[in-house]
């Protein structure tokens, strides 16, 4: 990805803070789109502004961390036909120095589901949340995890949200 590609997409996190911060009824989840990109301890990522302690929502964007190197890395599997039009998304190694120099540490076309989660794992604490990536380490997490990336996505984002609007 050239520089300027990678600038515009980080600004995915500012655009969807604001788009979720103008409407009453998703506001909340504002700081979570915001800094589910900024490494848990701080030392990289972005938005670089962000700070997670100061977020009462810390936990929930540490899962969304989480969410989103494993939705990546199960979009951007092999299919039968091909990989698929999901994409990767660019998750930068918790460790720059086994990156490879044509992967650039994100998960990608070649990482599994159990290899984004070694990842998440071996980025504890630093890129991700401690407690976040030992919940991985529980076998049912992962067995319920790859039930939910298996089932249309569609109808289970749909089903979040209705959970969701409960909570309010």
């Amino acid at each position: 990805m050239f520089e300027n590609e990678q600038l515009m997409y980080e600004q995915h996190t500012v655009s969807g803070h604001g788009d979720l911060a103008a409407r009453a009824s998703t506001a909340q989840f504002a700081d979570i789109a915001l800094g589910h990109h900024r490494w848990y301890d701080g030392s990289d990522g972005y938005p670089a502004h962000y700070v997670r302690t100061d977020s009462p929502y810390r936990q929930m964007t540490d899962a969304a961390a989480c969410a989103a190197v494993l939705a990546a890395a199960w979009q951007a599997r092999p299919s039968e036909e091909g990989p698929s039009s999901g994409g990767a998304i660019g998750v930068r190694s918790a460790h720059p120095a086994e990156e490879g120099p044509s992967s650039g540490g994100a998960v990608g076309i070649h990482d599994s589901l159990d290899e984004a989660v070694k990842k998440i794992q071996d980025g504890a604490g630093r890129q991700f949340s401690p407690m976040a990536a030992a919940c991985l380490s529980d076998p049912e997490v992962i067995k319920k995890i790859r039930l939910t990336l298996e089932t249309n996505e569609e109808e289970y984002y749909k089903e979040v949200w209705e959970q969701m609007q409960g909570i309010r």
